[in-house]
């Protein structure tokens, strides 16, 4: 797959808070650090970074999935580093 790329995930509801409506505005990126670029689901502007909001795409929903009601939200994160010096001649270091 040369020209395009594909993923496949699930979408956790019963985590998210929302308000019922049936279109979301969303954009998925991807980073290719061994290329230096990234690419976007939606077109934006060059003068634009690709989380900007008013740029986004549409997912609209059949079925709206029912809310949570829950009172708390757990937000998974993760953390990573490169560090490069060319002068030097010292190797990438990434963690």
């Amino acid at each position: 797959m040369e020209d395009h790329w594909e993923i496949e995930m699930a979408i956790p509801f019963s985590s998210m808070k929302y308000n019922g409506n049936k279109e979301w505005g969303i954009n998925f990126i991807r980073n290719d650090m061994k290329r230096n670029l990234y690419s976007t689901w939606t077109k934006f502007p060059m003068n634009f970074q690709g989380i900007d909001l008013g740029h986004t795409g549409s997912i609209i929903f059949k079925n709206i999935p029912n809310a949570s009601g829950k009172k708390f939200v757990i937000v998974p994160s993760t953390l990573g580093s490169i560090e490069r010096n060319n002068e030097d001649g010292i190797p990438t270091n990434t963690s």
